[in-house]
């Protein structure tokens, strides 16, 4: 039986997460919204009045509000007004998505001037396979320079802007309202030979495998490969070691299992999947990957073109740990700051660490300790 199931008894809207777990209205309703925006058939809601304000205010939080409004619009008993709150917002992040890609189109005009070419990373990559890529929140642009990490900063420099190297994976700079994560390494690899192994592996998928321009911008996009089982080891570590994840976080797998799946625009064969569950073994990534996947089917109705199992625990404790929104982003560069927000965010991930990953928190927080002292100045 799914660990979530609904259905429809005498005009009241149900959502049991087993063992006394509830699904509140306002998270009920969210939810539907977004199956209607990915699926378009209407979708029951929550018995009762629906608090539309304060749904509004959970998919801020959980940064789908556009998206959502996709589903919202496709309700025609919503009344006109929730409806103009839900557009204007959605033209907010359009708006901000167009001034951010306009920066992205600059700065990377520049690099591209001086020979420097990059991939994109995460956000921008994954929003290419929404339905309407304006509707993903445009964050930081993350961007991966090849050999040209150190000229692409000092090219920023030139230009005026700051560039801050405290921290060994990327520098930080701010350009026209934009933040710019420039990426000497995609991953984190202090901390031993299986980090270092990975980094390795994802940039042997970026010099060797085609990449395809991005829209609008002179940056290419990884791979659907490295798309796939990067998102899945950046989601799995913010979820275990850096406070969590959201609705968006699905909503972003869902938009690559559909691209890249059989009835996708940019579909893949077979073997790609093959490929990818194994590299998942590797990686100690496979209970994540098939719990996000079978969260993307219950929340987007998106299905995987694998077989996902089924651990209703491990599904529970994915999605409250989603609704509960007490996401605190970790602020890099910051010395001992962001190593005290990583242990605080580790130590209360015991049960996490227990589903998801095949070491237990006591020994994530003595590897990291260990490599921190060990490997201060980390290198390929």
């Amino acid at each position: 039986m799914s660990f979530l199931y609904c259905y429809v008894v005498e005009n009241v809207y149900f959502c049991d997460r087993m063992d006394g777990m509830t699904i509140h209205p306002d998270e009920q309703t969210l939810i539907a919204l977004l199956r209607m925006a990915w699926g378009g058939a209407e979708q029951p809601l929550p018995g009762g009045e629906v608090d539309w304000q304060s749904v509004y205010e959970l998919s801020l939080r959980q940064g789908v509000t556009a998206v959502a409004c996709e589903g919202l619009l496709r309700l025609p008993s919503v009344d006109e007004g929730v409806r103009y709150n839900w557009m204007a917002q959605t033209l907010l992040c359009e708006m901000d998505c167009e001034r951010k890609i306009q920066a992205t189109r600059k700065l990377s005009q520049m690099w591209a001037e001086q020979g420097i070419h990059g991939v994109v990373l995460k956000g921008l990559a994954f929003a290419q396979h929404y339905a309407n890529p304006t509707h993903r929140p445009f964050g930081d642009l993350d961007v991966f320079l090849f050999d040209g990490w150190e000229a692409g900063n000092r090219v920023a420099e030139d230009a005026g802007v700051t560039v801050r190297r405290g921290y060994y994976k990327h520098s930080t700079l701010s350009f026209q309202g934009l933040t710019v994560e420039n990426h000497r390494f995609c991953t984190p690899i202090r901390g031993g030979r299986r980090r270092k192994q990975y980094e390795r592996y994802l940039q042997q998928l970026l010099r060797q495998e085609p990449l395809t321009p991005v829209e609008g911008v002179p940056l290419l996009s990884p791979p659907p490969l490295f798309n796939l089982i990067f998102f899945l080891s950046h989601a799995r570590n913010h979820f275990l070691n850096e406070g969590g994840v959201t609705l968006r976080f699905v909503c972003d797998w869902a938009a690559l299992l559909q691209a890249y799946g059989p009835d996708g625009d940019c579909r893949q064969p077979q073997e790609l999947w093959h490929e990818l569950l194994r590299r998942c073994r590797d990686y100690d990534l496979s209970s994540f990957a098939m719990s996000m996947s079978r969260l993307a089917q219950q929340v987007c109705g998106v299905a995987a073109p694998f077989g996902c199992g089924a651990d209703d625990a491990a599904d529970r404790l994915l999605l409250a740990d989603m609704l509960a929104s007490n996401v605190a982003p970790v602020e890099f560069s910051q010395g001992w700051r962001t190593r005290w927000q990583l242990i605080r965010s580790v130590l209360g991930s015991r049960r996490k660490f227990h589903y998801f990953s095949r070491r237990s928190m006591p020994v994530s927080l003595l590897e990291s300790a260990w490599a921190y002292c060990t490997d201060r100045h980390p290198s390929l």
